[in-house]
């Protein structure tokens, strides 16, 4: 069994699994990474986890804090037209590399001292003409050009909080590589008003959490009952031709279906939108009326129909299934005012296509299983081998050679395996020097070997 998981459900789940005896309260997950935010809020209770928000900005982490010490640090880099390292002449990527390389450094002295020195040498300026970089930031110089950020990291904390309703969580875990920051765990204290703390591991909480999650998953493992109730973190549209309607709203519980009334036309496009991106998913619906149908000329311009959707337990947004609407002709009759009504997903397999999949995914499982079965009878062969090797060496290097090769059928192989398993049964152990009554039936067991070669 499968299932997705997001960052900051994994990281309470590595933060929830050691507490199963606490009391009930929420929570803030902080994960400020390399590249972006990451809030979360949940309610844990014991071995129920429920997340309540989730609030992200693409624009703030770590790498955001290294090009604002670089800023700081160098006029070219900060007067630069060019805010990607793809746009900039070859001559000048290197050098920014270098720049943004040492810049972490910089950011992580800081995290400990009141100022740090940046040195680097060679660095070709605008001009493409070599200069060496050297200069000394202070903390609070670098705090002073960050304050724009710290606004965005207090807005993001404070939306969180009023997306899960709630006033104020009872406690606050920091993650990420770029919450090392004294500035950031500063700004967090005050925007929470709660000291954060680091009770799981900033680097490994999130592969952690996974692999509890999928210990749980599996039906190798035991683990402790624990119950994991995820949101989807963006809001999803319907776009319907030209018209967008909001299905779900963002922080919106997983696996709940639900039901949208429809008009068509005979060739109505459906996409799916999440968030304010392009459609991802599209299907079209062919309304056509079917042969006999005594409302076709009335019914084939508007049909109406119910659309069945649902957001999965991996967050992934589905067309379950399109139903008709049943219309009343008169008091006495009902039609079905959507015959021959068909639906084609975009990259949908035929029904003939489908067929072929499955009978090729039967077949790879039915050659898998035999490999499978070659592969244990070489291994008990090259046991037997090895441990009572035979004493005719030719013999032993033919026997050594039919294990080895790919191309041994499975019955060979399990004949052989059989016939060795009777020899040593009723020989006993090759290495031994056998008796006069013996010595025929080790004979004749080196001719059955050779028989099967």
């Amino acid at each position: 069994m499968t299932r997705l998981l997001h960052e900051t459900t994994a990281a309470l789940v590595a933060y929830s699994m050691p507490r199963p005896s606490d009391n009930p309260h929420t929570v803030a997950i902080v994960d400020v990474g390399h590249a972006h935010l990451q809030v979360s809020v949940a309610r844990v209770d014991g071995a129920e986890c429920d997340v309540l928000s989730y609030v992200h900005d693409e624009h703030v982490g770590g790498r955001a804090f290294d090009e604002l010490i670089a800023r700081l640090a160098d006029a070219d880099y900060d007067a630069s037209a060019s805010p990607t390292l793809a746009a900039m002449p070859e001559a000048m990527q290197k050098g920014r590399l270098r720049i943004l390389q040492e810049c972490e450094k910089v950011k992580r002295v800081l995290s400990a001292n009141k100022d740090a020195h940046l040195t680097v040498e060679c660095v070709p300026d605008m001009h493409g003409n070599l200069r060496d970089l050297s200069v000394c930031i202070t903390r609070q110089q670098f705090e002073a050009r960050a304050s724009g950020m710290l606004d965005a990291i207090q807005s993001a904390l404070v939306e969180s909080l009023r997306a899960a309703a709630v006033d104020r969580v009872d406690r606050v875990e920091l993650v990420g590589g770029g919450s090392r920051t004294p500035c950031v765990i500063a700004c967090v204290a005050r925007a929470l008003l709660q000291e954060p703390s680091r009770t799981i591991d900033s680097s490994e909480c999130v592969a952690k959490g996974c692999a509890t999650f999928a210990a749980m998953l599996s039906p190798r493992y035991q683990s402790r009952p624990f119950t994991v109730s995820d949101i989807y973190t963006r809001a999803i549209s319907l776009r319907i031709d030209d018209a967008v309607e909001v299905v779900y709203k963002a922080n919106t519980r997983l696996d709940r279906p639900k039901k949208v009334a429809l008009t068509i036309t005979p060739s109505t496009r459906l996409g799916c939108v999440y968030g304010d991106s392009e459609p991802i998913g599209a299907c079209t619906v062919e309304a056509t009326p079917g042969d006999g149908d005594a409302h076709s000329s009335s019914s084939s311009a508007t049909r109406r129909v119910q659309l069945v959707v649902n957001v999965d337990a991996d967050g992934i947004f589905r067309f379950v299934t399109i139903r008709p609407v049943k219309s009343k002709v008169n008091a006495c009759d009902t039609a079905d005012t959507t015959r021959g009504l068909t639906v084609y997903y975009r990259g949908q397999a035929s029904d003939v296509a489908m067929t072929e999949m499955h009978r090729r995914h039967e077949t790879l499982c039915q050659r898998d299983a035999h490999l499978e079965r070659c592969d244990e009878a070489r291994n008990q062969l090259a046991a037997l081998l090895f441990k009572r090797p035979s004493r005719d060496d030719e013999t032993f290097e033919a026997l050594t050679r039919v294990v080895e090769d790919d191309a041994t059928p499975l019955a060979t192989l399990s004949e052989l395996l059989r016939t060795m398993q009777q020899d040593g049964g009723s020989g006993g152990n090759a290495t031994t020097q056998p008796d006069e009554g013996s010595g025929a039936h080790d004979t004749g067991g080196v001719v059955q070997h050779e028989q099967m070669i």
